[in-house]
């Protein structure tokens, strides 16, 4: 199984609330320069899901557009989500190829359970960084990485 964790892209600082803060056009233009690269690089997820933060949905939207894939929103996602139930979440689909967008901790946090097992680490990922995992299993440490595209480290 093909699994990608997607860091939204980078936000603004402050809004009304936290669940409205919006990507910066910055980080809109980081996000659709990276979107090319990843689809180059990889074939479309069979479904994208997003956190229902405006930034993850916005990040996850562009991605949609390029991959032409349905889009779920999922609570799942949040940024305080534990890692139990993303993994448990994920067990439960049926599909080869997913796409999440998300939130640090829980985003990082599910790539070291994914990677190296439990407890999970924090593990920080740059806004609009793309992991990309081989997993045989959804079980934690049965992944490994096939690539990482971090938008703030050049090629």
């Amino acid at each position: 199984m093909n699994l990608f964790l997607i860091r939204h892209g980078e936000s603004e600082n402050s809004a009304p609330s936290d669940f409205e803060r919006a990507l910066t056009p910055r980080g809109i233009a980081i996000l659709q320069e990276s979107i090319l690269q990843v689809a180059q690089t990889a074939n479309a997820p069979d479904l994208l899901f997003s956190s229902p933060l405006k930034r993850a949905v916005q990040t996850a939207e562009l991605f949609q557009r390029v991959w032409h894939v349905d889009l779920q929103t999922v609570d799942w996602l949040q940024p305080q989500a534990s890692v139990s139930q993303i993994l448990e979440e994920l067990g439960q689909l049926q599909i080869s190829s997913i796409a999440l967008v998300g939130h640090l901790p829980s985003i990082g946090q599910a790539l070291s359970a994914l990677v190296w097992g439990l407890p999970p680490k924090d593990i920080a990922l740059n806004p609009g960084t793309v992991v990309c995992l081989d997993a045989e299993s959804l079980k934690p440490g049965a992944s490994k990485i096939n690539w990482i595209l971090d938008p703030d480290i050049p090629e």
